[in-house]
């Protein structure tokens, strides 16, 4: 989890999200009343803009849904689309938040084995996912937890399933801009007939790092947006109306500094995304010289290794009592039983300060887990 206390981020678009708060009010504003459902139309504005000069869209007012956080986004879209009997189709390992969200919805999570190291898609087992019942795919790309940043033929290939089978996509894509490997990205929304099918969320907690605010929001033609809307009004009714105007700042920001881009020159590198790969790095080679695997990362939040021959919880335990470092089994991303879960696998976060990294690598180093011990 991303400690604000800790890693300081995409520090003048924060600081341009703050300073819309500094001055208390003599009388109530309008900022301190309820907001419409659709969220803000300076936030609209402030969202269309940056996703328009970012990736081409062309969204316009009816196409964006503000939200209290991705959490409820994604939690209206499964009350909107999914009934007693439905299907979702999930990635495994999965955000556990997908399978509440699908039960709570009374529908079947499905999960779809994404095979390590490399995390990549099962094209067989994919389409053999498909059925009938399928009702929704929700796809995470940067992938929490694995760090995975699904090709241009991943994208391709669950695209063309979507189409075939007349399904919609949930792009969780909160994670957007932290990819260390922009060849490699492609928007599942871009993908040829996705986009009229496809739902886009992101959040101001990953984008500007404003974790507690929880404003997010979601990117979809109104027929896709009708029934989400109607379920937020339902649950939240409108995201924090004051938060709303600070997260617009910081975006109206963010999308001045792309239009202002000579013509056909690729968006700058986020800053927290450089710093996340050089932590990726820093705690990788720790990890390595302990005498764990470590599999590659192409963005996110997150770095997962292999402890073999201990069991992950083993592990885990170990290295608190050895290090005082603290890590996630993996096996709490895996619902499916059938073939059994990986039992050795571990994940790190890497979205700190890189001296909090560093401190976790040195003690990694300096008190490693006896791999062959078991407790």
């Amino acid at each position: 989890m991303l400690d604000e206390s800790d890693v300081k981020l995409n520090q003048y678009r924060r600081a341009k999200a703050l300073q819309t708060r500094k001055q208390p009010p003599l009388t109530l504003r309008p900022s301190d009343c309820t907001s419409i459902i659709d969220g803000l139309p300076v936030l609209t504005h402030a969202l269309i803009g940056y996703y328009n000069a970012l990736h081409g869209w062309g969204l316009t007012p009816s196409d964006v849904l503000v939200t209290t956080s991705a959490t409820e986004a994604l939690y209206s879209i499964f009350q909107a689309f999914l009934d007693p009997g439905d299907e979702v189709l999930l990635f495994e390992p999965v955000f556990p938040w997908y399978v509440s969200h699908a039960r709570l919805a009374g529908a079947t999570p499905v999960c779809v084995r994404l095979c390590p190291p490399l995390w990549s898609m099962d094209s067989d087992a994919l389409a053999k996912a498909f059925t009938p019942r399928t009702k929704l795919v929700c796809f995470n790309s940067p992938h929490n937890p694995s760090g995975h940043v699904a090709t241009r033929q991943e994208v391709e290939l669950l695209a063309s399933l979507c189409v075939r089978h007349n399904v919609v996509a949930v792009a969780d894509e909160v994670y957007e801009r932290k990819v260390f490997k922009t060849n490699k990205e492609m928007r599942l929304r871009d993908a040829p007939g996705m986009a009229e099918r496809t739902l886009t969320l992101g959040t101001s907690s990953k984008l500007l790092s404003l974790t507690g605010w929880r404003v997010g929001w979601v990117l979809a033609p109104p027929a896709l947006l009708a029934g989400v809307r109607s379920m937020h009004s339902y649950s939240t009714f409108c995201a924090p109306t004051p938060l709303q105007v600070g997260v617009a700042a910081a975006l109206n920001e963010a999308a001045q500094e792309l239009r202002d881009l000579p013509e056909g020159a690729a968006p700058p590198a986020d800053t927290s995304a450089v710093l996340f790969e050089q932590n990726a790095r820093v705690l990788g080679d720790a990890l390595r010289a302990a005498g764990l695997t470590v599999f590659p990362v192409d963005g996110g939040y997150f770095l997962v290794a292999d402890a073999a021959p201990l069991t992950a919880g083993e592990y885990c335990k170990a290295l608190i009592a050895h290090a005082q470092v603290a890590a996630v089994p993996m096996d709490v991303f895996y619902f499916e039983q059938v073939p059994p879960p990986p039992s050795t696998l571990v994940r790190f976060a890497i979205c700190k300060h890189p001296q909090t990294i560093q401190a976790a690598a040195d003690a990694i180093r300096a008190n490693p887990v006896p791999l062959l011990e078991r407790t």
